[in-house]
This record gives structure tokens, sequence and C-alpha cells, in this order.
């Protein structure tokens, strides 16, 4: 079991260098040769570097990278076995400038501590910018740890690895995220990308939760910046809002759980399902997201979305890679560029829904026509060119669905 309920282990803990005076510790054990040696970025000393990636570029695996504070207008590849410290995290700022990820961290066995990290994306809406962050982290078993995030497209992405320790963070509308894929396909999906370590982060001034391997929990009117729960069971999740994350509420293997009357509002991902089987939505207030309200992905089946109000979202709910016979009943879907899509999914029942795009209000002839929920081509099926559900019958006006 993994929670932020109580601070079990601080960042300190686990790196043996700081453990005693910090920077003083540092220069004597790596002056000793324990811990390498260490290269300064920064300050006033005679041969310091004045940008970070030149420093990590001559470093060698088991240096420190020590940086004092200023800010570094730097997109850097973190590709060594290295720790790189800042001299203060509020005052040692690294930007990537909206010029891609800030740190793209592609070493195993690396720190990375005491900095406030921002500017991680692209300056445009284009969605191939959904995955940039201030750190992305391609290489297992590293430690992040004591740092600010602020101001980039994901605070940390994690994409296909395995046993991180996050601890210490804050995040300030960022967050934590981790995935198999990067608009660049389909990758097998495997739990072992969801356990890591991840203790006492803050998103928005509120905890950052994240359970795995937990069962019968009933999580009411808590507060909450961000929920992750991996491989969980009869989960009761209710009265919780979750506003200006990056993914708030991520279902990676879990089944059988009840969100209800909560609040995903202006985040960038609502909520998303990954191998999430016969779990239930209902009387939540799903509005102001920019990228998607509700996403069930990677073969989740059998959830019901059910009295929802969905709203002022680019898409309101997308089903998507191979998750099947999923219901999507009663929501109001109001002002969302897309109310549905569909993507290399079968047998998606969509009634009764509320649309606020439906032809029938457009074109009164055309009441009687259904409500088309458009997607993509199903590649397993090729005869299939355009796959398209419908709601045969939507409702003429919104529900009053409260929460």
């Amino acid at each position: 079991m993994r929670s932020i309920v109580a601070h079990k282990m601080s960042c300190f803990s686990i790196t043996l260098f700081l453990v005693a005076s910090g920077f003083g510790l540092i220069n004597n054990l790596s002056q000793g040769g324990i811990l390498g040696t260490t290269l300064y970025v920064g300050g006033s000393g005679p041969g310091n570097y004045t940008a970070i990636q030149d420093a990590i570029d001559e470093a060698h695996d088991g240096d420190t990278v020590y940086v004092f504070s200023g800010t570094y207008h730097e997109n850097i590849d973190l590709d060594k076995r290295i720790s790189l410290i800042g001299e203060d995290k509020n005052t040692t700022i690294i930007d990537g400038e909206q010029e891609g990820c800030t740190i793209d961290l592609s070493s195993e066995n690396a720190i990375i501590e005491n900095f406030t990290i921002i500017g991680g994306g692209f300056d445009t809406d284009d969605f191939i910018n959904f995955f940039r962050a201030g750190i992305r982290v391609t290489g297992s078993n590293n430690i992040i740890c004591n740092n600010i995030f602020r101001e980039n497209c994901l605070g940390i992405s994690g994409v296909r690895v395995t046993n991180l320790t996050i601890i210490d963070n804050i995040f300030m509308e960022d967050g934590i995220g981790f995935t198999s894929y990067e608009n660049d396909g389909r990758p097998i999906l495997k739990l072992k990308y969801f356990l890591h370590n991840i203790e006492n982060n803050s998103v928005n001034g509120k905890p950052l939760y994240y359970f795995f391997n937990e069962k019968d929990k009933i999580i009411d009117n808590w507060e909450i910046g961000q929920f992750l729960l991996v491989n969980c069971t009869n989960f009761i999740i209710k009265n919780v809002s979750i506003s200006k994350t990056d993914w708030g509420l991520v279902f990676a293997f879990c089944n059988k759980c009840l969100i209800e009357n909560c609040n995903f509002v202006k985040n960038s991902l609502a909520i998303w399902t990954l191998e999430s089987n016969n779990n239930l939505f209902q009387f939540n207030n799903i509005s102001n997201n920019y990228h998607r309200g509700v996403v069930i992905d990677y073969n989740s089946n059998y959830n019901t979305i059910r009295y929802n109000e969905i709203s002022n979202t680019f898409c309101g709910v997308e089903i998507e890679w191979w998750s099947n016979a999923n219901v999507i009943t009663k929501n109001n879907f109001l002002n969302n560029n897309v109310s549905g899509y569909e993507h290399q999914s079968l047998f998606s029942n969509w009634y009764k829904n509320y649309y606020d795009d439906w032809i029938g209000f457009k074109k009164p002839i055309l009441f009687f026509f259904p409500k088309l929920i458009y997607g993509m081509p199903l590649e397993r099926i090729p005869r299939l060119v355009m796959p398209v559900s419908m709601d045969f019958f939507p409702a003429k006006e919104p529900y009053d669905i409260g929460g």
C-alpha cells in the first residue's frame, strides 16, 4: 500500500549525501572520491559552468551537478546516472520556455532535487503537446524529490517506466501521469508502468493521493489535488472536487468502483480509465476541462457513465482502444466541441443522453434522427471504414442532475 496520509519517507532519507549538511557533505564526499566529482553551475566560483546542460555533458555516471540559485533557460537532456541538485527549490529555476520538455530524463538511477521547473510544453494548442512535461521520464529507477512544478503542460510524465520515487514535490496546476503511449501508436499496457513510490506530494495546496493494490475503501469529502488509483477494487469516491491539474482522476487496472457527486473542473483531462472494468460514474459535474471530460481507454469494458453534466470541453466522452460494451446514458452534453467520440471500440451503448448539438434541435424536421457518435476506422476490421454509434433516443431537454 502506498498513500500520503502519513509522511512515511522524506527525500533526504533516501539520498545519502543530503542527510547531514547538504552542500557541504556533497563537496566533502565528492573530494574523497565516494560520490564522484561535483560540477558547479552558476555562482561565482572559478570554472563554474553557465549552463546546466554543459555540466551534464561533461559529467560521468556517479557525479553530481550542483546548480546555484538563478534562472536557467534550457531544455535539458539528462541521460547519465548523476545527481542534479539545486541550491534552493524556490530560487533555482529551470525554464523550458515552451520549447519542449524542460527535462527529458532517459537515464536510470538519476536524482533530480531542489528546483522550480517551468515551461515544459510547446507554445501551441496542437494535441501533440499533450504529453510534453516539466520532467518527461523514459528511464526507470529514478528519484524526483523536493521540486516545484508550475506552468507546464504536464508536471511529471512517465512513459513505460517502473520504480520511480516521487516524493515531497509541489505541483501548481500540474500533476503526475503515467502512460504507455505518446501519440506513437499503442504499445502493450503493463501494470508495472503504474507501480511507483509516490508520497507527500501536493497539487494546488491539496494532497496528491496514490493508492495501489487496495480494495473496499470509501473516500468521502476529502481534500484532493489529484487522485491516482492502480489495481484497486470496490472504491467509493464521492463529494470530492479536483480542479486545475493534468489528469484529475486516473484509474489503471481498477474494477467495480463508484464515483459519485464529484466535481472535475478545469483539468487537462478529468477522468481517465485504463484496463478498468465495471466502474460507475454518476451525478458528477465534469466541466471546463481542456482536453477530454472522460476517456475510457485501453480495454476498459462494461463501465457506465450516467447522470453527469459534461460541458465546455473539447470532447465530452471518448471511448477508445478496444474498450467495449460501455454504457453512456442520461447525461447532459453541453457546449462541447464534440459530445462523444469512439476510436477502435465496439458495442458502446449511447442511450437517452441530452446533446445540445443534436441535429434534431438545429433542424426540427429531423427530430426523429438519432444522434451520431463518430469514430476512427477499426484497424483490426478493415471493412468497417468509419464506425458510427448512435443514440436512437436523444433527450429533448436537459436532465435535472443536481449533485
